[in-house]
Order: C-alpha cells, then structure tokens, then sequence
C-alpha cells in the first residue's frame, strides 16, 4: 500500500493518451500484491453473457 501512498504523479505526464488504465492497473496490482488469497479485482462491470454464481 505505501507504493501507492508514495506515487510520484509527475511521470503521468509521461503517458501517452489516456492514463486512467495505466492507472488502474497499478493500483490494482499493488492491491493483489499485498495477499493474492484474499484480495481481488473486478475491473469492469461483467458482460451480460457471463453469469456470476
């Protein structure tokens, strides 16, 4: 968690287009890191296909 606490937000400048994913996926990462047991992710909504049990 102090990775993200400490992000140094002056290399966003240094994403090209858009830096919400890149984002994302840091965060989400650092999450995971800390217990991949118990910590998870859902990154977007689920399609309407893909039935949650």
């Amino acid at each position: 968690m102090d990775n993200i606490l400490n992000f140094n937000r002056k290399y966003l400048a240094s994403i090209l287009g858009s830096s919400h994913s890149s984002i994302i996926g840091f965060i989400s990462y650092e999450w995971i890191k800390q217990d991949p047991n118990t910590f998870s992710v859902l990154d977007s909504a689920p399609s309407r296909i893909m039935r949650l049990s």
